[in-house]
């Protein structure tokens, strides 16, 4: 995973902090967050709120695999994004050269392109996308696939300890938290410091709505297939394509019908109080 890919080099290092202490400068500033927020883009639309299947039919929708390690296979985010509401896809944080009034009117290329020219490369095409595109109302995709993981809550085992899944569970953005805003650092220094205070900064959240939860070895084998494929990368926009046939013959109809019908576990935070303990990946082993 490239989340476990850390830059060690000192100058890296000593970059990363100066970063950080004019983002969390920034955070403390309110006046930015109050006017900021009264923009369309970044406003809460409740309308737009639908956990149905005729919205899941036609909003966006999004497969997210943050924090994932498959060759250790660990899933450090899975039980903490539901427990909190949130969802992130990671990265770096917003650069503090970026003008956060201009993102709404910028393409989702120009965003990426600002970030790249800010020396945000890595994971700009992933956190342009999520920050312009993932907007409230549309639909994450989450899934946990490693039983052993010392990270797996105990909602995915039975009575006996055994593991229940693989599985999957479906939200809906409830709100998109404005970058360096007090929300934002709330949500990092409180709700989820047993995280970011030991393995990555919390930043770039929406706020998620964790409704539903599917078996994957209930979904038909050309779902499973196309799940399958479009995990590699951290963030991705899928089944956008209405007129294309995947490999097995899926559709991006008939892949939304059989996630949604498949769904059909309530799931609540509460299901999911679980704290771990996410040491530097610099210090795992």
């Amino acid at each position: 995973s490239r989340f476990s890919e850390v830059d060690e080099s000192k100058s890296g290092q000593e970059d990363e902090s100066v970063e950080w202490r004019e983002v969390k400068r920034r955070r403390l500033n309110l006046s930015l967050e109050e006017n900021v927020q009264n923009t369309d883009f970044w406003s809460v639309d409740r309308e737009q709120i639908e956990f149905t299947k005729q919205a899941f039919m036609t909003k966006s929708l999004f497969h997210l695999n943050s924090f994932v390690d498959g060759k250790k296979k660990k899933n450090q985010a899975f039980a903490l994004f539901i427990r909190e509401g949130v969802a992130t896809p990671g990265f770096n944080p917003l650069p503090t050269t970026i003008d956060i009034d201009k993102i709404a009117g910028w393409t989702y290329s120009q965003f990426r392109d600002a970030l790249v020219q800010s020396d945000s490369e890595w994971g700009s095409s992933q956190t342009a996308m999520w920050l312009k595109n993932a907007k409230v109302g549309s639909f994450v995709v989450m899934r946990h696939e490693y039983g052993k993981c010392k990270f797996c809550p105990r909602r995915l085992k039975d009575e006996s300890g055994k593991y229940i899944g693989p599985v999957y569970v479906i939200g809906v953005i409830t709100k998109k938290v404005v970058p360096w805003s007090a929300e934002e650092r709330y949500i990092a220094d409180n709700r989820m410091s047993e995280f970011s205070n030991h393995h990555w900064d919390i930043h770039n959240v929406c706020r998620v709505s964790w409704r539903r939860m599917g078996y994957k070895k209930t979904l038909k084998e050309s779902t499973q297939s196309y799940i399958n494929h479009v995990c590699q990368p951290t963030l991705q926009r899928i089944c956008d394509d209405n007129g294309k046939v995947y490999a097995g013959g899926a559709t991006s109809e008939s892949i939304r019908q059989d996630l949604w019908a498949n769904a059909m576990i309530p799931i609540r935070s509460d299901e999911f109080p679980d704290k771990f303990d996410h040491v530097d990946p610099r210090k795992d082993d």
